[in-house]
């Protein structure tokens, strides 16, 4: 109980004043977990959709689901983060002792370091014969960007006779690129622990807040309606594998612990306004 109450997870902590922040930055640290399963797992489904069309009408809707879900998650997700973001950048520099400079610096790194990789590794990562590869290039756009930024979800871990068979450059990028969503994770929660938002910020972050949930409880349902239709479609482009399943575990977990933050966030801002 003294553990969860100090990531503001539950309870009461010894400097009751931060439960709010505590809270926030937990939510943060879920919201990257749970993306980086649902990027992944959306991803496998783009790629076999630009090669061929699911064999039933549940696999469809679930993807259509995702879709939607995926949309609202990353649009709620931005939208609350950007003013946040802005707040902790100005404090930075008007209020050097609050020691955020640190914090700001490693999570802008880090971004930079995921965004340049991706945008480097989504034309090229065919990765030799494996399902998803349908062409040489890859996926193009948007949508290769964020397969190459979640890339090292996969189960090509437990198959080094495959992954062995991937450029050292592209092995590299699958270590490197975990990395540098940690490093960015810890340095956005750092800050979050530091920083105060302004008051007429909080009800408009717990909003959007909240919506990013609701979306990752969608996304959770479509993925559940793709994992029971069971349906491999052409080629087995659409089968639902192990990978998949720990994915949809690990997201169910995230999203528990991503509605108690925003939960006890709403409750600590009630609690201490006057």
């Amino acid at each position: 109980m003294a553990h969860l109450a100090g990531i503001g997870l539950s309870g009461g902590t010894v400097d009751g004043s931060d439960r709010s922040r505590r809270s926030l930055a937990t939510f943060e640290c879920a919201v990257v977990v749970f993306m980086a399963f649902a990027l992944s797992m959306w991803s496998q489904l783009d790629i076999a959709r630009r090669s061929s069309d699911p064999t039933t009408s549940d696999t469809r809707r679930a993807i259509i689901v995702m879709t939607l879900a995926l949309a609202v998650c990353v649009a709620a997700t931005v939208i609350a983060t950007v003013p946040v973001a802005w707040t902790a950048a100005l404090k930075s520099v008007r209020r050097p002792e609050l020691g955020l400079r640190r914090p700001v610096g490693l999570f802008l790194f880090a971004t930079t370091v995921l965004l340049a990789g991706a945008v480097m590794f989504r034309h090229g990562w065919a990765g030799g014969a494996h399902p998803w590869s349908h062409a040489s290039t890859g996926p193009g756009g948007a949508a290769g960007v964020l397969w190459a930024s979640t890339v090292a979800v996969s189960a090509y871990w437990v198959h080094p006779s495959m992954l062995f068979k991937f450029p050292i450059s592209e092995i590299a990028w699958m270590i490197v690129s975990p990395l540098a969503v940690v490093a960015a994770t810890s340095g956005a929660a750092r800050t979050l622990r530091r920083v105060d938002l302004p008051t007429e910020l909080v009800p408009f972050v717990s909003v959007a807040s909240r919506t990013a949930v609701a979306g990752f409880g969608l996304f959770v349902v479509g993925t559940l309606m793709w994992l029971v239709d069971g349906s491999p479609g052409p080629g087995e482009t659409f089968q639902a594998g192990t990978v998949d399943v720990i994915g949809l575990a690990v997201m169910c977990v995230t999203l528990a612990v991503a509605a108690q933050a925003v939960s006890r966030t709403s409750l600590h801002r009630s609690l201490t306004a006057p």
